[in-house]
């Protein structure tokens, strides 16, 4: 077991999900790898997905949500204000996902994109959806 002690690895799960700041996630991962060695991939996804979670608030998207047994995700938003600003963004260099965008959500499509190469691109959408670190911190 990579973290045998409970009370640590509960610890250090409760400061991942309640991290606001995006270095906040990688600060505590740090902390975890020095203390415990390498990290597991499945640690390592976590912190991606809380990270994903914090753009996602600060970018205005209420959900995100994969279908199974297909190549789609879709991005709903809390307000067509940032919908709006998310289709006048410019369609995003070097994207190898293609996006459609819906009248009420975008839709990625990702036909034989690896799944980790998805999860890369869309980090970076949200990434640039959210704009400024600073402004992500602060949300």
């Amino acid at each position: 077991d990579y973290m045998p002690d409970t009370p640590s690895r509960t610890e250090f799960y409760k400061r991942l999900v309640s991290s606001h700041p995006l270095g906040q996630v990688d600060t505590c991962v740090e902390e975890i790898a020095a203390r415990f060695g390498q990290p597991p991939i499945a640690l390592n996804n976590f912190a991606t997905l809380t990270q994903i979670k914090i753009l996602a608030r600060a970018a205005g998207v209420s959900k995100i949500k994969t279908h199974p047994h297909s190549e789609l995700t879709d991005m709903m938003f809390h307000s067509d204000d940032s919908f709006e600003k998310v289709r006048a963004m410019p369609y995003p260099a070097g994207f190898s996902l293609e996006i459609v965008y819906l009248k009420d959500r975008l839709r990625f499509i990702h036909e034989g994109v690896r799944p980790g190469r998805i999860v890369e691109q869309i980090f970076d959408f949200l990434k640039d959806m959210a704009g400024d670190e600073d402004d992500v911190e602060d949300y």
